[in-house]
Order: C-alpha cells, then structure tokens, then sequence
C-alpha cells in the first residue's frame, strides 16, 4: 500500500476533535429542525436512500437529497492560532446547513401541493382573504399526541404577510365569523377522524 500523507502527528486527537466537531454541528442542526418540526415528527435513515409507504398508496415516497455546505479557514488565521474559528466554523456550518434544510424542506411540499391540488391562487381568489378562506376549506386539521386540535400554520415572507394580515384585518365580522365557523368545522372532523382511528384498536380491560 502506498503511504498516506499524514498531516497531525497525533492520530488520536485529531479523530477526538473531529467527532466533537462534527456532534457540535449535528446538535445545532436538530435545534434548528426542531423549531419547525417537532422531535417526534422527525425520522432519520439507518439504511437506504427513500422511504416506502406500500400499505399507503396516495403517500408520496421520499428519497433522500444531497446537501452540501462549505467553509474556508483561512491559512493566516491558523498560523495565528486564532481559536475562535472553531466556533465560527461550526455555526456557518450549521447555519448553511439549516438554510439549505428549509429550502429543500419547502420545495417538497410546495411539490406534494403541486402535485395534489392542494394550492390557491391569489389572483384568482380575488384577495389575500378570499384565498385565506380557500384554504381553510381545503385543508384538514390534525390532533397532536394529547388529543388536542392543532391549528395550521402559515409561513410566508415578511412583505406578503404584511398585505394578507393587513387585508384579513380590513374584512367584515361576516368574514371572522366564516373564519370561526370553518375552524370549528374543521376541528369537530379531525376529532372524528381521531376517535375512528382510535376505535380500531382493542384498549386494555378494566382491573
């Protein structure tokens, strides 16, 4: 075998640091997840590249994508023994990593939406409120672990929530009332859908 450049002398150490290294960066990148998508939510690969759902053929298989972030010491910077890079470098990382996670995070359900109809258009809609309203009339809500409703979300860039919350604000109480109406509408149905879901399931008997 041909030797190997070798650039520390010290094996050992230098394996230490870039597991702590590399730890560092994964906890700050769950952290970031986790402000987005709760832990019990998130999945991880052991093996293979996609997700199967057989028993669920209107679920769209998963496959997993390629990220890639860089980072440059500059040489000066090590000849100066400037420690202060080490933190540097793990939080540009990690923060390149999560941008590039939630632009990729994004894109596929902007692609599932695409994909199942599940889009409204603003233009068409009329208003930021009438697509506001078509949406809620498209959605389903979802019950949390604790039996409890959880109200959809809404992300958007810093000018285009201004004008939707600005125009949902200039409606009529007929249109709050409609809101309220759908909300509970589509809360009593989530709740259905739960207690049908949990009717399959044989409970423990009474001691």
């Amino acid at each position: 075998m041909a030797d190997l450049s070798t650039f520390f002398e010290m094996a050992d150490e230098a394996s230490g640091f870039e597991q702590a290294f590399t730890k560092a960066i994964s906890v700050l990148k769950r952290g970031g997840m986790q402000s987005m998508i709760a832990e019990e939510n998130i999945q991880r690969f052991s093996h293979g590249k996609r997700w199967n759902h057989r028993a669920n053929p209107h679920t769209v298989d998963g496959e997993m994508q390629t990220m890639s972030v860089e980072w440059a010491t500059p040489f000066q910077e090590i000849v100066d023994g400037d420690l202060t890079l080490i933190p540097r470098a793990i939080r540009s990382i990690s923060e390149q990593m999560h941008s590039a996670q939630m632009r990729m995070m994004y894109k596929t359900l902007s692609d599932v939406c695409d994909a199942n109809g599940q889009t409204v258009d603003v233009a068409a809609s009329g208003s930021h409120a009438a697509a506001f309203l078509e949406m809620l009339r498209k959605i389903e809500f979802g019950v949390d672990r604790d039996g409890n409703v959880s109200m959809p979300q809404i992300h958007a860039g810093h000018q285009a929530a201004e004008k939707m919350i600005a125009d949902l604000e200039a409606q009529p109480p007929e249109f709050a009332a409609e809101v309220e109406r759908l909300k509970a509408e589509k809360s009593e149905a989530a709740l259905a859908r739960e207690r049908e879901r949990l009717s399959k399931f044989k409970m423990p008997e009474a001691r």
